[in-house]
C-alpha cells in the first residue's frame, strides 16, 4: 500500500520556504543598495535608474553593466591589502592569535550554512573584528599582537 501524502503540509512548506527565499532576496537587495553607496540617493532617483536599466534591451550596455558588477563584487570579495601591509614574508603564521584564526575558519564550517555566501557573511563579521584588533595594535606600537610575549 502506498504512503498517503499530506499535500497540505507539503503546500505550506514551500510556501514557507518561498517567503523566506523571498526575505533573504529583499535583505540582499538593500545590502547591495548599500554597498554601491545608491542608498545616497533618493527613492525616486533610485526607482528611476532601476527602471531604466530593466528597460535596457541592448545587449552592449547590459553586458558593460555586469563586468562592473562583477568587477564591483571582485573587488569587495577581495578586500586586498596595500602593498606596504601585505604579509609577504609570513610573518603572520608566527602570530599568537594563528592557531585562533585556523580554529574559527574550521569552526565556520561546521555551523551547517547553506552556502559559501552564507557562510561568508557570517565569518567576515568575526574577521572584520579582528582585523580592527590587528589596527589598533599597529596604531599602538605592539604590531606583534597584545598577546605577544
Amino acid at each position: 500500500m502506498r504512503k498517503p501524502r499530506y499535500f497540505d503540509a507539503e503546500l505550506k512548506a514551500l510556501e514557507d520556504k518561498a517567503r523566506g527565499l523571498k526575505t533573504r532576496k529583499v535583505q540582499q537587495l538593500g545590502e547591495l543598495v548599500i554597498a554601491t553607496g545608491a542608498d545616497t540617493l533618493t527613492a525616486n532617483e533610485l526607482a528611476g535608474a532601476l527602471i531604466v536599466l530593466a528597460e535596457t534591451k541592448e545587449a552592449g550596455k547590459r553586458e558593460a553593466w555586469a563586468k562592473r558588477g562583477a568587477t564591483f563584487f571582485q573587488g569587495r570579495a577581495r578586500r586586498s591589502a596595500p602593498a606596504t601591509d601585505r604579509d609577504t614574508d609570513n610573518t603572520l603564521y608566527q602570530q599568537a592569535e594563528g592557531p585562533g584564526l585556523v580554529a574559527i575558519a574550521e569552526g565556520f564550517r561546521h555551523l551547517g550554512y547553506k552556502d559559501d555566501h552564507e557562510l561568508n557573511a557570517a565569518e567576515w563579521i568575526v574577521y572584520d573584528a579582528l582585523y580592527a584588533y590587528a589596527q589598533e595594535m599597529v596604531r599602538r606600537g605592539k604590531p606583534a599582537g597584545q598577546f605577544a610575549s
